[in-house]
């Protein structure tokens, strides 16, 4: 069998022969006779080795026509085909540039293989010069975009600061309140974003302001508020803050040029002065929107002191109002420098609030001389 496998010309036919041996062995030892019994293994395999020298005949005769056919073939194309040269120094031609050959076919084998190399080596150094460049591109873009952010961010800032030189505080708590609405959340770097010329003190103030007034509320655990207002709610809180924004000329002088702290102590003097006990002002933090308390004739009073040079709006009425109870007052006082706008009056009407204007002011202090 070695023998037969070592012979070129018998080698076609034998392994023909087996592959279909193989095959018919496999098909008919692996079936049942007509009872269900295996087959026998004797007559399977002799049938197989007949069966498969059967289906062999054809091929083997497609395998002769092949061969015999084959060699006239090649030796019609051979006569076309011109030959090679081959040097007979193997070192030198080695050493012979790609280039010297006109047919690339005709190169010998090493230069053909070294050429091949060559190419596929500037492939590759041309894709990584590419990818660097592509790389490159992205980096001076990125560069470009953040230059230009900061040139934008540096403008609007600019743009902040001469915006804010030129807002009171009513305006400026306008601003704010429609800032917050555009925002569902705050921080004190996005409001120093935005204002840049408030100090911290301010900032806070700014902060504690519209904490009051309902536009905003602090969320636990975190330097952070949340907005609380709807736009149309806003609006009817900026044109309430419009509304309060007639000044009044009739106080007096001396109280035109006190601040909010001078002012307390001014209503906490003219309190004890028009016979008032137990006066006492508060702290400034904390004090849940009253200023003074203070007592006459066995009744307790909750007064918040509120220096305005507008009207003072119904926002102060309900402080009062909430502060009383905190503090355990029979009645709540606003007490200001100015007047009430008609909400204001409506509010205390119904919360049972005291509202003492300028006008009152001015005849507890003509009362003391």
């Amino acid at each position: 069998m070695k023998r037969l496998l070592q012979n070129r010309a018998v080698r076609p036919y034998l392994i023909t022969y087996l592959v279909w041996l193989i095959f018919l062995l496999l098909l008919i030892l692996s079936s049942t006779t007509e009872d269900g019994a295996p087959y026998p293994i004797g007559p399977g395999i002799f049938v197989a080795i007949v069966s498969a020298f059967v289906f062999s005949l054809p091929v083997w005769i497609v395998q002769f026509v092949w061969i015999q056919l084959r060699p006239k073939k090649a030796r019609k194309i051979s006569a076309f085909t011109p030959p090679l040269t081959v040097p007979q120094e193997t070192e030198k031609t080695d050493t012979t540039a790609p280039d010297d050959f006109t047919d690339p076919r005709q190169a010998p084998f090493p230069q053909r293989q070294q050429r091949r190399i060559q190419s596929a080596q500037a492939i590759r150094m041309e894709e990584k010069r590419q990818r660097q460049a592509a790389a490159q591109k992205r980096i001076d873009e990125n560069l470009a975009r953040l230059e230009e952010a900061k040139a934008t961010a540096a403008a609007y800032r600019e743009s902040r600061i001469q915006a804010n030189q030129g807002m009171d505080r009513r305006q400026l708590l306008i601003d704010a309140i429609q800032f917050s609405v555009s925002r569902m959340f705050l921080s004190e770097d996005t409001l120093k974003t935005e204002y840049p010329c408030l100090a911290d003190e301010e900032l806070h103030s700014l902060l504690a302001d519209l904490q009051k007034m309902g536009v905003i509320q602090q969320r636990s655990g975190g330097n952070a508020w949340l907005s609380l207002l709807d736009q149309k709610d806003a609006q009817s809180l900026i044109e309430s803050l419009n509304a309060e924004g007639i000044e009044d000329s009739s106080e007096p002088e001396a109280v035109r040029k006190m601040d909010g702290h001078l002012f307390e102590q001014y209503c906490a003097a003219l309190l004890s002065r028009n016979g008032f006990t137990r006066v006492e002002v508060t702290k400034a933090s904390g004090d849940f929107g009253i200023d003074v308390l203070a007592e006459k004739d066995g009744v307790t009073y909750a007064i918040q002191c509120k220096y305005y040079t507008d009207k003072v709006g119904n926002h102060a009425v309900q402080e009062a109002f909430s502060g009383k109870e905190y503090y355990d007052r029979m009645i709540a006082v606003v007490m200001t420098n100015s007047t009430f706008t008609p909400a204001a009056i409506e509010t205390a009407r119904q919360t049972h609030v005291l509202l003492w204007d300028g006008s009152v002011l001015e005849k507890m202090a003509g009362a003391q001389k």
